[in-house]
Order: structure tokens, then C-alpha cells, then sequence
């Protein structure tokens, strides 16, 4: 840091006293230069965040974690918030840094205090998991619903997976449906998908298949596996659309080559504080999610004729290269 960046930093956090004896009109000068100088220290804590990002992305620079990480703790240091909230991101992830959930859940505290949504939701994931963190499911509510708030999508999800589970606040369906309705609506796959199983089960909402049918298409077409592997059932059996093998057929095998491996795209997330070591791997999830799939693959296909098999292989492919 240079050394009038320096003198910006100390005057900013270190006012004299000799400004409380000052005249009113030394105040008032000092006070626009005190002004001034926070407006550049904000500008030089934004632009290393962005350097960060720069890093972080590759833009005009090559990627480079650790690089990233420097810019993001010089100004998370100073009080930057999204920069802290990057750095927490790094370390729950081992980018550029040790994995460290302890120094993770510092950082992303410091930001959501700020107001930082992505921290806020990030911190409420912590207490949820009891990463880094004393395990607390009211906690993980709080923080989820101050980022929820704000409109952020992820925090409007998660706070739905808590009223419907009934971790952290009481089992409210209604207010599931609530959340996961303003998180779908901004595009969410994972809220869809739930959004569309109320719809289908009649949950905090009036059972309308069609609806259900809707929202399952939403995810599907975003490549979720979960909303694949049930707008394939919608469409096998008829529920809120006309059956229609060669759909059902292109859905389910769009499941089975599905790449996607994170536990929550296959089956319904949970909220309780169970490791992957006690329960399964996102591996295995994924892996019984594709079996599944394909088993419901392969007794379709018994049932169809040459023609309509042809038929589901041709909007299968027309579906799968538009996502290439």
C-alpha cells in the first residue's frame, strides 16, 4: 500500500481529538475532508475486490486462487463486505487457502453483520450444518430470513427447506410454499423443483398437477435431474399434462446423462445435521438418483413401439444438443 493510502486508511480510522477543539468552520472543513477520503477509501476497497474477482474469473488476467484471495483479504481486512464474503467462500472451498471452515464462518460473519446477502445466507448454511460453527438451526433461520429479505434466491429457498421440515421454526407448509415461490420465481431450479412437489402433494397449497407439471418443466429445462426424473412421471402417467411416452422417455433418459452431481439436484434436500459420512455421498446420491431414472427408462421403452421409440430418441438428442 502506498503511502498516502495509508494516511487514508489511519485518517479515516483514527480522527484527532484536536478536532473537537476546533472552531465550526475547521470542523466543517475537516469533516468534507474526512468525507473525501472515505469516498477513495471505499474506491480503492472496490477495486481490489474487483482485482479479486479478476483473478477469481480469469478476466484479462489468467485464474489464479491465491492471487484472487490476496485482493480479497486486503480489502476484507479493511471492511469490505463482499470481499469478506469471497474470502469465507475460499476457505469452505480450499481455493487459494487451506480449507478452514473456523476462518470461513469469521469471514462470512463479518460480512453478513454488514448486511452482505450472500454472507448472510452463507452464515445461516454454517449454524444449519454446524460448519465452523456451533450447530443451531434458529440461528441458521435468523440469518437465512435477513438475506431472504433482501430477495436473495438462495435464502428464499433455504428458508422454505426450513418452514417445510420444520428445522429452526415451526413445520408451516404455507410458508414454504411462500418462499420456494419467490425463489422460483427468480429461476431457482432447486425451488422449482420443490415448489412444483407441494403442487403435486397438495402441501401448504391446493394439489393442482397441473401447476406441479408446470414448475417441474421449469427445472427440467434447466437441467435439473430431479425436475427430469418427474416431468418423466408427469408425463408416464398423466399427471397435469396428456400422457405421452416419447416425453416421458426423452425426460427420464435426459436424467440418466445427466452430470450433475450435487445430492440436492437428485432428491429432496433436508435440513437436518446429518454428515455425508453418515448418510451417503453426493456420489452415491447422484448415482441412485441415475439408476432410478434409468430403471423408469427402461420400462418405458418396453412399452413402446419401434416408431415411438424413434420418436423419443429424436426429441431426447434435439433437446440435449440446444443445451451443448
Amino acid at each position: 500500500m502506498s503511502g498516502d493510502e495509508t494516511r487514508n486508511f489511519a485518517l479515516v480510522r483514527k480522527p484527532s481529538s484536536a478536532v473537537e477543539k476546533a472552531s465550526p468552520r475547521t470542523k466543517s472543513i475537516l469533516a468534507g475532508m474526512v468525507g473525501d477520503t472515505l469516498i477513495v477509501a471505499d474506491a480503492q476497497l472496490e477495486s481490489w475486490c474487483e482485482k479479486g474477482e479478476d483473478f477469481y474469473y480469469g478476466r484479462g488476467v489468467p485464474k489464479n486462487y491465491p492471487e484472487a484471495a490476496k485482493w480479497f483479504r486486503m480489502a476484507g481486512k479493511r471492511g469490505h463486505a463482499r470481499a469478506q464474503c469471497w474470502l469465507g467462500s475460499f476457505y469452505e472451498r480450499a481455493r487459494g487457502v487451506p480449507q478452514d471452515f473456523i476462518e470461513a464462518a469469521k469471514w462470512f460473519k463479518k460480512a453478513a453483520e454488514q448486511g452482505n446477502a450472500a454472507g448472510q445466507n452463507a452464515l445461516g448454511a454454517f449454524y444449519q450444518k454446524g460448519l465452523g460453527i456451533h450447530q443451531d438451526s434458529v440461528q441458521a433461520v435468523i440469518w437465512y430470513r435477513k438475506a431472504a429479505e433482501q430477495g436473495y434466491g438462495f435464502a428464499e429457498y433455504n428458508l422454505g427447506v426450513c418452514y417445510r421440515d420444520g428445522k429452526g421454526a415451526p413445520q408451516d407448509y404455507s410458508e414454504a410454499v411462500k418462499w420456494f415461490r419467490k425463489a422460483a420465481e427468480q429461476g431457482l431450479d432447486s425451488a422449482q423443483s420443490d415448489l412444483a412437489t407441494c403442487y403435486s402433494d397438495g402441501q401448504g397449497v391446493s394439489q393442482d398437477h397441473l401447476e406441479a407439471a408446470n414448475w417441474f418443466r421449469k427445472a427440467a429445462a434447466q437441467g435439473q435431474p430431479r425436475g427430469q426424473i418427474h416431468l418423466g412421471k408427469c408425463y408416464r402417467d398423466g399427471n397435469g399434462v396428456n400422457p405421452d411416452c416419447c416425453e416421458a422417455f426423452k425426460w427420464f433418459k435426459l436424467a440418466v446423462s445427466n452430470t450433475r452431481s450435487a445430492a440436492s439436484d437428485w432428491f429432496r434436500p433436508v435440513t437436518h445435521n446429518v454428515s455425508e459420512k453418515e448418510l451417503w455421498t453426493t456420489e452415491y446420491v447422484a448415482e441412485q438418483g441415475r439408476k432410478y431414472a434409468a430403471e423408469a427408462l427402461a420400462l418405458i421403452s418396453s412399452t413402446m413401439s419401434p416408431d415411438e421409440l424413434e420418436e423419443g430418441e429424436r426429441r431426447y438428442r434435439e433437446f440435449y444438443l440446444q443445451k451443448m
